[in-house]
């Protein structure tokens, strides 16, 4: 089934030497990789869009047919001499391939769960990593991860980044100003601590 690639994907994108129609035996592969990672449900991709399957040969020819499918009008041509079952799906390789063939994207279902939870979140890392193997394998120069999960992971690294940054030095600062309006090494002490646990149980209450 693809229905939880469709509905809320994470994208595998790969950027190419050349375009995907010289060497689609590594898009087989590429797929092949993702699927056997263990960290996806479902892979679609240029070669099984729609959730049908078309073989690299298919797929060529069908190219040397008709084009570019991002210029395909709906309807197949009377004279194309290619099914319409056949002309429909490599319509939706549009989808999958850019208009100059040097970018290629898989569609994704987490095996984490939906993209929106925490657990999605946590496996982008390792997403990624599988990625960077997939990219090495067919030789690609170039890739990324696109989706709600990565752009929540990334929300949420630097959100902590920026946390364990600018708390220190906030409270470091604040303790010296109070030392100075309040002439006491000790009380300031005790206001930044009242303050820190306010912060901690409002963050609490937040996140629950």
């Amino acid at each position: 089934p693809i229905s939880d690639t469709s509905a809320n994907p994470t994208n595998i994108i790969l950027q190419l030497k050349k375009p995907v129609w010289n060497d689609l035996q590594a898009m087989q592969e590429a797929r092949g990789l993702l699927l056997h990672s263990g960290l996806f449900t479902s892979v679609a991709g240029p070669l099984n869009p729609n959730g049908a399957t078309l073989t690299p040969a298919q797929l060529t020819a069908l190219h040397d047919k008709l084009g570019a499918p991002q210029a395909l009008p709906a309807a197949p041509p009377a004279n194309s001499g290619v099914p319409a079952v056949g002309y429909q799906l490599y319509r939706a390789t549009a989808l999958y391939i850019s208009p100059d063939g040097r970018t290629v994207q898989f569609e994704t279902g987490l095996k984490a769960g939906d993209p929106s939870t925490t657990a999605a979140m946590n496996v982008i890392p390792a997403v990624r990593t599988q990625a960077a193997i997939v990219a090495r394998a067919i030789l690609a120069p170039g890739f990324g991860v696109g989706g709600q999960a990565p752009a929540l992971y990334d929300i949420s690294s630097i959100s902590n980044s920026d946390l364990a940054t600018v708390i220190p030095i906030a409270i470091v600062i604040i303790g010296f100003l109070l030392a100075l309006v309040m002439r006491s090494l000790v009380a300031p002490l005790y206001l930044i601590v009242s303050v820190g646990l306010s912060y901690l149980a409002a963050l609490g209450l937040s996140v629950l």
